[in-house]
């Protein structure tokens, strides 16, 4: 199979988990069963017929717009299907048609969604958080660069280091500085990348949270900041970057 019919699958299998993804973004934090109803409007809750659920199509080819009630349909829906999509050609294109690329693939479907949700709802479910931490240390059993004794240990110290922020936060500040969709996120991200890049990812989304979180507060005076798009941030770049970013730092 050549690489055109191969980025092809990915492309429209991107556009697929994507679609399935922007189900858990709206569904987990309100406690609804992803299965069933059926897809339906937010606004109108009318159900969608099957032309209808692939965001990034239907929302080109409505305007932007429920056929329904004529509702403007979130720019979440096909931004987050065109982001996994894209996303998993970059994987594609980085590793080959390799086993690491499905694990990037797997890791990169629980970073988006997890992210998302925590942009729209404030929250970071264990219905995503748990099965990352699973299907991350399974996956080590198969030898990609990872053993399953790191991935484990990824998750223990990425939970650990991320508890330890969060109670200094509580100390400094005097408020809950992180919660725990945070701590099983990292733990989560861990269970990818293992215990040395987890240290990068913890590093990379305190750096980026802190500099966007001085730049936000200074414009808006708001003081919440939603740390799990910086830890996705900062998991993808520790997955694909992490040997050589550590390889450059000890040779300094």
């Amino acid at each position: 199979m050549g690489l055109f019919v191969i980025a092809f699958v990915v492309l429209v299998l991107g556009l697929v988990f994507g679609s399935f993804a922007n189900v858990l973004i709206y569904r987990l934090p309100l406690n609804i069963s992803i299965v069933r109803p059926g897809s339906f409007c937010p606004a109108c809750k009318e159900p969608l017929a099957a032309d209808e659920k692939l965001p990034l199509m239907s929302y080109l080819s409505q305007g932007g717009r429920c056929l329904h009630c004529k509702e403007k349909i979130s720019l979440r829906y096909p931004l987050v299907e065109l982001t996994m999509a894209l996303g998993w050609l970059g994987l594609l294109l980085h590793y080959g048609a390799a086993f690491e690329a499905l694990v990037g693939a797997v890791l990169f479907f629980f970073l988006l969604t997890t992210a998302a949700t925590d942009l729209s709802s404030g929250l970071i479910p264990d219905k995503l958080t748990i099965p990352m931490m699973i299907i991350g240390f399974a996956l080590s059993f198969y030898p990609f660069g990872l053993t399953p004794f790191s991935s484990l240990l990824g998750v223990l110290i990425g939970g650990g280091l991320l508890l330890i922020f969060a109670l200094l936060g509580k100390v400094i500040f005097k408020r809950e500085a992180m919660g725990g969709g945070d701590l099983k996120l990292l733990a989560g991200i861990g269970a990818f990348v293992g215990w040395e890049a987890v240290l990068l990812t913890a590093f990379i989304a305190v750096l980026t949270g802190a500099i966007y979180g001085a730049i936000y507060q200074g414009i808006t005076k708001k003081k919440e900041l939603r740390f799990g798009p910086f830890l996705a941030l900062g998991g993808l770049v520790a997955f694909l970057f992490s040997d050589t970013i550590l390889g450059w730092y000890l040779s300094l």
